[in-house]
Parts: structure tokens; C-alpha cells; sequence
């Protein structure tokens, strides 16, 4: 489980905050006049959202260990190489061991900072390469409508924040997915960009119409082989698309029998007292031999036992 961790910095010291952000983000130099910063940051090892406030006129030199990807409410300037622009019109993507400078006049930005292991491992998943290495051709986003998007993912991932759900680790582990993937289609990710996409819409439709298949047929002997053969897939394709898409990260198998209990709680809430229906009968109706390891499974996943499900008092 990655720890999650939320706090603010501030400081009017010049020297100070170069330390820290040096220590945040790689090699930081600053020069020029910084009255004030003040930065709340979150996230975990994975990534780590920053709100910043710069006060002053100053810039900034650096070179990060992660990739960051910043965006500004008002103009903020940057220079890499030949490239250059400004957060306050786009979003811009830092890229580890590339050097680059950035302006700032009293300004808030707004930044991502996705480790590049992180990252790196779910641009494998999603693309269904194991040897893919994570190589941007450039800084800029590849259309202006994709750098809007990134924004839009953005304010939702920010919206997490500030309503205090991102220390949830489901909610944290969605929002890691939803910006990785986000930052991998909106800048210029080196190699076959069409076939890279394609085998990225193989394996969501694959895990769309697995899902599907699931809980259509839940009530009947199916097993993932029966799933993978009904959707033109093999097994292991199977396995790996539910491992990079599933918010759980779950396997095929624990998905169909998640998808039982599910269906399992329906009925012990359908059954009238009257009928004599027991636990182990629906537990059996749902593929489960034990009731025992059903009762097991359901208060883990319900928090309450299945009896007191067929025993209550409507």
C-alpha cells in the first residue's frame, strides 16, 4: 500500500526554498526576487499533486528526477532547449535529466509529479508491451484539445483533494491511473503512436466486453476461460487487461466471484423469512461449496454476516 502524505510549505527565504524544492523535485537554482512561497502538496510514492503560490519576481533553473507535468493560472514562462511557452496558456511536460528554466511573476501553479517507475509500469500495462520504455519527444501537449483535457483531469484530481478523499487509497490509486494515463496520450510519446493506441483500445475492449460477459452469465458454470474464448481473447490477455484497468487491480476469477456476491446479497435481501431459504443454499446457488468461506467472503466484503441478512426484520 503507498503511504499517503499531505502537507503545506511556505517561506520568504530564498535560500530555504531552493533546499526544498531541491529536495522535492531534483536540482533547483533560483535567482532573482522571491518575496514568498507557499505550496500544499499530496500524494504518495507514486505521485504528488502541488498547489504553489510565488510571490515576487524570479527564475528558476532545474532538472527533475520525475516527470512534471505544470500548468499556471496567469502567464508563467518556460525555456527548454529551443522549446519554450508559457504554463498560462498550456500545460507543459518536464522530463527527467532534461534541463529547464521557468519565470515566474507572482504566480499560482499547479503541478503533477509522476515517478518515472510509476509511470513507466503503467504505460506497460496499458500499451501491453513489456518492453516499452517511456520516451516524450517534447515538452508541449500534442494538440491544444489535449492540453485542455489534461486540465480537465486536473481539476478533478484536485477536486479529490480538497474534499479530503485522496488519502482513501482506492480513490488515490484511481486518481495515479487517470493522470498517468492522461499524461501518456496528451504529450508526444515517443514510437507508433497509432499502434501504441490500437493495442491500448484492444485491451479495454477486452476488459469492457469480460466484464460484461461476467455478469451476464455469473449465474451459470462459466470460468475466465469461458470469457476469454467468448470475446476473441486469450487468457492471459484477459488477466492482463483486468490488471491494468480494474481500479482494484483484480484478477478475472475475483471479479466473477465479486460479481456472485453481489448477486448472492440480492437474494438473501429478496428471500422472505417464510420460505425457508438458508445461507448455504444461496451460497451453493452462487458457486460457492462451502458456507462457511462464503460467510467469510461476504462479511469481508458487507461487513456483516449473511444470516443477519436473511433474519431481519423488514
Amino acid at each position: 500500500m503507498a503511504s499517503f502524505y499531505e502537507f503545506e510549505f511556505s517561506s520568504a527565504d530564498a535560500g530555504e526554498t531552493e533546499q526544498f524544492l531541491s529536495d522535492r523535485y531534483g536540482r533547483v537554482a533560483l535567482t532573482g526576487r522571491l518575496d514568498r512561497i507557499g505550496m500544499r502538496l499530496a500524494g504518495d510514492e507514486r505521485f504528488q499533486l502541488a498547489s504553489v503560490r510565488f510571490d515576487g519576481e524570479h527564475t528558476a533553473a532545474a532538472e527533475t528526477d520525475a516527470f512534471v507535468v505544470a500548468s499556471a493560472t496567469s502567464r508563467s514562462g518556460w525555456e527548454e532547449a529551443r522549446d519554450s511557452g508559457d504554463m498560462g496558456d498550456q500545460p507543459v511536460l518536464f522530463r527527467p535529466g532534461t534541463p529547464f528554466t521557468s519565470f515566474t511573476v507572482n504566480t499560482e501553479r499547479r503541478s503533477v509529479n509522476l515517478e518515472a517507475a510509476a509511470l513507466q509500469r503503467t504505460a506497460r500495462l496499458l500499451y501491453g508491451r513489456d518492453d516499452l520504455m517511456v520516451v516524450f519527444d517534447g515538452p508541449h501537449p500534442v494538440t491544444p484539445q489535449a492540453g485542455a483535457s489534461w486540465l480537465r483531469v486536473l481539476g478533478l484530481v484536485l477536486a479529490y483533494r480538497d474534499t479530503g478523499v485522496l488519502g482513501n487509497e482506492l480513490i488515490r490509486s484511481s486518481a495515479f491511473r487517470l493522470l498517468s494515463v492522461s499524461a501518456l496520450e496528451v504529450f508526444r510519446l515517443d514510437g507508433d503512436r497509432a499502434a501504441l493506441r490500437a493495442s491500448a483500445e484492444r485491451r479495454q475492449r477486452i476488459y469492457r466486453s469480460a466484464v460484461e460477459f461476467f455478469r451476464e452469465y455469473a449465474s451459470l458454470p462459466i470460468t475466465i476461460e469461458d470469457a476469454a474464448e467468448a470475446i476473441g481473447a486469450s487468457v492471459s490477455e484477459l488477466v492482463e487487461a483486468f490488471h491494468a484497468l480494474h481500479p482494484e487491480q483484480c484478477s478475472p476469477t475475483l471479479y466473477l466471484r465479486s460479481v456472485r456476491l453481489g448477486a448472492a446479497f440480492a437474494d438473501l435481501r429478496a428471500a422472505a423469512p417464510t420460505t425457508g431459504v438458508t445461507v448455504a443454499q444461496v451460497a451453493q446457488r452462487w458457486g460457492f461449496p462451502s458456507a462457511r468461506q462464503f460467510a467469510s467472503l461476504f462479511l469481508d466484503r458487507y461487513g456483516v454476516n449473511p444470516e443477519r441478512i436473511l433474519d431481519r426484520e423488514d
